[in-house]
């Protein structure tokens, strides 16, 4: 994201729309760019007749329940609020802002074409200028936005029977609760300690090959989670947990950097 939105900083003119156009050119010239976690930057246009700077970005739609966010406005504002509003993002962001347009992003599904169309206001835009959240407080909100979204999603169908049926925070780790119909897998992981061990280690080899997946450890460990698999058949309070530290996961997103 970094390369394309510093593109967006480039060129001097008297006139601010002619600024919005000249940048929003190399910008897009630029494109497509891979920010490495689940979104591509496909095209930057600025609209002169509405005053309007448009992104498309490809989604996962593991990543993004789509549904969702065509039929729930708000959230889908706080998503391009918490992207945009912080770091190479703010001074694109201040450039709209100040060239007095709207600022519209398109999420578009990778494998289904969906599209959910965010536009905000030149007021919003201004507002999205001045805002002066801390990191950690950008931080709790992508945390707490992406949580409602994960829970939104559920059930989720992992295949041969289950599915992660609701994710939560609870004390200091955010909890997968996933049911399935394989009592005897369940019933090895409480009790042996050696396929408990093999399992975790498995798991996490797969998980830390996943961008997304990384993207989503860095949020959970940066907002101080760590993360447990809880396995359940019938009765979730008849489970089996597989658990990861804040250390495990920051230890796992270190090993994929090296």
């Amino acid at each position: 994201m970094a390369g394309a939105i510093m593109l967006m900083r480039g060129g001097c003119s008297n006139s601010a729309t002619t600024k919005l156009k000249m940048e929003a050119l190399r910008a897009n010239e630029g494109c497509p760019v891979d920010y490495g976690n689940g979104m591509t930057l496909q095209s930057v246009v600025y609209d002169e007749a509405s005053n309007v700077v448009t992104m498309t970005v490809a989604v996962d739609n593991e990543s993004f329940d789509m549904d969702y966010l065509r039929t729930n406005a708000d959230v889908a504002k706080k998503n391009v609020y918490l992207s945009f509003s912080q770091g190479d993002c703010k001074p694109m962001v201040n450039d709209i802002a100040n060239g007095g347009a709207g600022f519209k992003v398109v999420l578009k599904d990778k494998k289904g074409g969906k599209t959910v169309d965010v536009l905000l206001s030149p007021d919003e835009v201004k507002q999205m200028s001045k805002s002066n959240l801390s990191q950690a407080e950008i931080g709790k909100m992508k945390f707490d936005n992406w949580l409602l979204v994960q829970n939104r999603a559920c059930p989720q169908d992992l295949g041969d029977g289950t599915a992660i049926a609701k994710v939560v925070a609870e004390e200091g780790f955010v909890v997968l609760y996933i049911q399935g119909e394989d009592n005897e897998t369940i019933d090895y992981i409480r009790d042996d300690s050696d396929y408990y061990n093999f399992m975790k280690s498995n798991m996490m080899s797969g998980l830390a090959e996943d961008v997304a997946t990384q993207s989503q450890f860095a949020l959970l460990a940066s907002n101080g989670y760590g993360l447990v698999f809880r396995f359940y058949h019938d009765d979730p309070k008849k489970s089996a947990d597989i658990t990861y530290s804040v250390d495990e996961l920051q230890k796992a997103m270190h090993k994929t950097t090296h």
